[in-house]
C-alpha cells in the first residue's frame, strides 16, 4: 500500500539523499502503524451492536434498541447469540494534520520544496461478527475485518522543472485483518424496569494475523481491557465505556540506509515512533433514544481516545430499526472532531444483525 514509500523500500533506494529519507522514513513508519490501529480500532466499533437484548432478557431494551458504534453493557443471554454484518468506507484524509497529499513532501533548509509526494489512501471495512451467550451473564464473541486498501502515489525531485516522476504506484488488497476474540461478563444487574442497571466487564483480544506490510496488521498480540455501565432514565438508555488499549503495535523503530559518502557503510537512525505511541486509554459515551418503543432507536455517541500518538475524538450519529424479532438494520455516520493522528473523512457504516 506504501510502494515507493514503504519504510524497507526507502532504505534500500539510492536515489534519495540521507536527510529525505529520514523525513519520509518517519513519516511512513508512523503511518504504516496508525493505519494498522485504526483498522483495528474501527472493527471493534463497527461490531458493538452483537451485544444488546437477547431474547429472554429483554428488560434491558427499556424500549431502545442501544448505541451502535458503543457497545452496551449488558450481555445476550445463555444460549442465545447473533451473527452481524457492518461495512464501512474509509477515506484517509490527514496524518497529524497535514494533507495525504503532502505528507511525503521534504522541504529543504532554505524552506523550497525539494521532493514532492503525493499520495492518497481508501478503502473498505467490512467486519463479520458473532456473539453467544455461554451463560447469562457471560458472552463471547468475534470479530473477523475483510478489509480493501488501495494506495496511490508519486514523487519528484520539485526543483527541477519538467523531471519527470521518479515513483508513481497504485496498490490494492483485499484481505482479512487483525482478528477479535472477545469476551464479556456482566457484573451487576439491576432488573427493576423503572431503574434498570447493568455493569459490565470484558477484555477484546486481537491477533496478530494481518499483514503489517499491507497496512492490514500491527504486527503483535493486542488487549483491550473495558468496563462501562448503563442506566434507563426514562426512554433514554446512557451508556459510558471506559476501556484501556495494549495495541500490539509492531512498528519500524529504526532505519538503516546506505552511506553516500563512505563506500559499503550504513547510516541507522530512529524513526520516532515507538511501539508503546499507541497504546491508549479510551472512553466512550452514547445516548440512545427509542423514536418508537423497541422498533426504531436513535443515538448519539461520542468517542475518545489519548494516546502518546494522538488524543482524537469523533462524534457519532447512528439509527437502529427492528424488522422482526430475529432481524435488524442499522446505520449511523462517524465523524472525526480533531486532526491529531490518522484521521479520515466522515465514515459512514451500514449493517444488519440475525438472532438465533
Amino acid at each position: 500500500m506504501l510502494g515507493f514509500y514503504h519504510p524497507h523500500f526507502l532504505a534500500g533506494q539510492a536515489i534519495l539523499e540521507e536527510a529525505v529519507v529520514r523525513r519520509l522514513g518517519a513519516v511512513s513508519s508512523a503511518l504504516q502503524a496508525a493505519a494498522a490501529n485504526e483498522i483495528a480500532n474501527l472493527s471493534i466499533s463497527a461490531a458493538g451492536t452483537q451485544y444488546f437484548f437477547g431474547r429472554d432478557r429483554m428488560f434491558y431494551v427499556s424500549e431502545s434498541l442501544g448505541t451502535y458504534f458503543i457497545e452496551p453493557p449488558w450481555t445476550t443471554g445463555a444460549g442465545n447469540g447473533s451473527v452481524g454484518i457492518n461495512t464501512s468506507y474509509l477515506d484517509f484524509r490527514t496524518l497529524q494534520g497535514r494533507g495525504m497529499s503532502r505528507i511525503f513532501d521534504f522541504y529543504n533548509a532554505d524552506g523550497d520544496l525539494a521532493w514532492q509526494g503525493d499520495y492518497c489512501l481508501t478503502g473498505q471495512l467490512t467486519t463479520l461478527s458473532m456473539a453467544y451467550g455461554v451463560m447469562d451473564r457471560l458472552d463471547l464473541g468475534l470479530i473477523v475485518p475483510l478489509v480493501y486498501l488501495d494506495g496511490e502515489g508519486k514523487g519528484r525531485f520539485a526543483r527541477v522543472a519538467n523531471f519527470p516522476d521518479i515513483t508513481d504506484f497504485n496498490e490494492s488488497i483485499t484481505d482479512v485483518a487483525d482478528i477479535f476474540i472477545r469476551a464479556k461478563y456482566e457484573i451487576l444487574e439491576i432488573e427493576d424496569l423503572d431503574n434498570l442497571f447493568s455493569w459490565s466487564a470484558g477484555v477484546d483480544v486481537k491477533l496478530n494475523n494481518g499483514d503489517s506490510d499491507e497496512l492490514l496488521g500491527t504486527g503483535d498480540v493486542g488487549v483491550r481491557l473495558r468496563t462501562s455501565v448503563g442506566k434507563r432514565i426514562g426512554r433514554f438508555y446512557p451508556v459510558v465505556e471506559l476501556a484501556y488499549n495494549f495495541a500490539g503495535v509492531d512498528a519500524v523503530n529504526r532505519m538503516t540506509v546506505l552511506d553516500r559518502n563512505v563506500p559499503d557503510a550504513v547510516i541507522t537512525f530512529p524513526t520516532g515512533v515507538e511501539d508503546d505511541d499507541f497504546n491508549a486509554f479510551e472512553i466512550r459515551c452514547g445516548l440512545p433514544v427509542a423514536l418508537i418503543a423497541e422498533k426504531w432507536t436513535l443515538s448519539m455517541e461520542w468517542m475518545h481516545s489519548n494516546s502518546s500518538f494522538a488524543v482524537t475524538n469523533d462524534w457519532g450519529v447512528s439509527t437502529r430499526i427492528k424488522i422482526n424479532d430475529q432481524f435488524f438494520v442499522q446505520g449511523g455516520v462517524r465523524i472525526p472532531l480533531d486532526d491529531e493522528g490518522l484521521r479520515t473523512d466522515f465514515i459512514p457504516t451500514i449493517g444488519c444483525e440475525y438472532r438465533f
